[in-house]
């Protein structure tokens, strides 16, 4: 088990900072990202890629 948690964080800097810092495979991955990319007024279509730049970063390197 590892737990992850930054005040701030949105899902383009929490995948940055997957690609960077984290190891190892899990079976299960819980996200509670969001909130902070909707007070940056991120746009919804620039949002769903990020989201799908994160999930193929929890599949493809960690196995989620």
């Amino acid at each position: 088990m590892k737990i992850t948690c930054k005040t701030g964080v949105t899902i383009r800097s929490h995948t940055q900072t997957l690609i960077e810092k984290a190891e190892g495979k899990f079976d299960v991955a819980m996200i509670c990202l969001g909130v902070n990319d909707v007070t940056n007024d991120v746009n919804l279509r620039a949002w769903l890629k990020q989201q799908t730049t994160f999930y193929d970063v929890l599949k493809n390197q960690f196995g989620v």
